[in-house]
């Protein structure tokens, strides 16, 4: 995995004179496929009791984060790799739409 931590994910993009607007939408939508794909891996590491009890917790939309911490020790990290990977996807998407474009 590179590490894609400290770039600007517009940038490598070339997304930098998209207004500020659709920056935001973007997020918007780059947070919600972090949080699917973290929600992911996360369902792993439960058990199926913890499963019903994090679906309850979704429901009512509050305590989730501390009762993942309180069974995910490396939540963090598992939340950082997650952005990381979505960055590398990302940029590596891009990266081969624009050689298929090149004659």
């Amino acid at each position: 995995m590179g590490n894609f931590s400290n770039i600007d994910l517009f940038s490598a993009l070339d997304l930098d004179d998209l207004p500020e607007e659709k920056k935001k939408e973007l997020v918007e939508k780059m947070t919600e496929l972090v949080e699917r794909r973290l929600m992911v891996r996360v369902l792993g590491f439960l058990s199926d009791k913890e499963k019903e009890e994090l679906d309850a917790l979704l429901e009512k939309n509050e305590g989730v984060h501390e009762f993942l911490k309180a069974r995910i020790p490396n939540l963090e990290a598992l939340t950082l790799e997650t952005v990381e990977n979505l960055k590398e996807d990302l940029v590596g998407l891009k990266t081969a739409l624009l050689e298929k474009k090149a004659p």
